[in-house]
């Protein structure tokens, strides 16, 4: 599973060498467009929890759209028999 920017594009692992942080690895995006953001370190918890939140809203997206689905399934079945 790949670690996405907020912007949509798939970020690759970069090498920091800055003072603080030499040789660390960081996510970067590949577009860098004003609405990137920072992802976080390779190996930091934070970019972990945003990756599985981002995984849980694609879920998300599929459940509501599974259920309009079957909403509009189910009305046409109403409509059918009256």
């Amino acid at each position: 599973m790949a670690i996405r920017c907020n912007c949509g594009a798939e970020d690759v692992i970069r090498t920091s060498w800055s003072k603080a942080n030499p040789g660390k690895p960081y996510y970067a995006c590949t577009i860098k467009g004003p609405n990137c953001e920072w992802v976080g370190w390779v190996n930091d918890h934070k970019c972990d929890c945003k990756h599985f939140g981002m995984k849980l809203e694609a879920e998300n997206r599929n459940l509501k759209f599974l259920l309009c689905i079957s909403w509009m399934f189910f009305l046409s079945v109403i409509v059918y028999k009256l």
